[in-house]
């Protein structure tokens, strides 16, 4: 047994016998008095800042959504260049970005200064009605979803897509599905980072509802958008001859350099297995077009 002692230094994250990869809980900082009070005192007005933030994001023209966002604290920065929209009649593009809050896909559209559509595995109907961008939840039926996500690219849509399936918070990337490599060769891979100061945008264990709110009560958040270079006809499935396995993988450490990320092994059911408890698998309620039922 270890003594408790509250005078002892907090160890380092590297002094650790291995390294922090899930965790839950909506706290950013350490809960001592003086942040626990400023949490809690702060609730009332963040909440509200939050409600002035969503209502910016679904009512101001896009091209003006960043510049709003600056004035009530946030800030977007976008790097490198987006990928200019495609000719009328042409097959969109699949945005493939790592996932660190459920406001990924809107900060990627605003970035790119276009509506793109985003599909997920798990999104509440209150994050549907507040996000700006249209949803289409995935089944975990790897035909079901290979069909709707074909669809949209078909009719010209931009598709943003989270491969790992799940946020996560640390410097890490969780295994990416291949799914995605076997869809389309016009495949632009994403980087998002995300800064929070007070609460966490996610939560395995809490209400997933309010993951929107929580980002948006952040006094002063900030989000990094770099659009990295399509891949190449010989880096994909179609062209190149690459197995979706190679792809996936390739473009998990594509974006995982830029971010000074590291990529792991570990997949969504490892995350929901630590923190719930269950394998956090897709429970069957989605209609036949894709939209939730409960």
């Amino acid at each position: 047994m270890v003594p408790t002692n509250k005078r002892a230094p907090r160890a380092a994250a590297d002094a650790l016998l291995s390294r922090v990869v899930f965790h839950d809980g909506r706290l950013v900082r350490r809960p001592d008095p003086k942040h626990a009070l400023f949490s809690l005192a702060y609730l009332p007005v963040g909440f509200a800042l939050a409600l002035l933030r969503i209502f910016i994001s679904l009512h101001v023209p896009r091209r003006l959504v960043r510049h709003a966002y600056r004035l009530t604290g946030i800030r977007l920065s976008v790097s490198d260049s987006p990928p200019p929209p495609l000719s009328r009649g042409t097959p969109g593009s699949l945005l493939v970005c790592n996932h660190r809050t459920s406001v990924d896909p809107i900060m990627v559209s605003i970035a790119l200064g276009r509506p793109v559509t985003c599909v997920t595995y798990s999104m509440s109907r209150l994050s549907m009605a507040i996000s700006p961008v249209p949803i289409v939840a995935l089944t975990g039926d790897r035909g079901v979803d290979r069909a709707r996500i074909t669809a949209l690219l078909e009719s010209g849509r931009d598709v943003v897509v989270c491969p790992e399936g799940t946020t996560c918070r640390e410097p890490c990337l969780l295994r990416f599905s291949a799914l995605f490599a076997e869809l389309t060769d016009r495949i632009v891979p994403v980087a998002v980072e995300a800064a929070q100061s007070t609460y966490y945008g996610s939560t395995a264990r809490g209400w997933t509802a309010m993951d929107p709110c929580f980002f948006y009560m952040n006094p002063r958040p900030e989000y990094r958008v770099t659009f990295l270079p399509a891949l190449r006809p010989e880096e994909t499935c179609g062209s190149g001859g690459r197995s979706a396995v190679e792809v996936a993988n390739h473009v998990q450490a594509v974006i995982a350099k830029v971010l000074g990320y590291e990529c792991t092994g570990f997949t969504r059911k490892d995350k929901y297995m630590k923190l719930v408890g269950n394998d956090g698998s897709i429970a069957d309620e989605c209609d036949q077009n894709g939209k939730k039922l409960a």
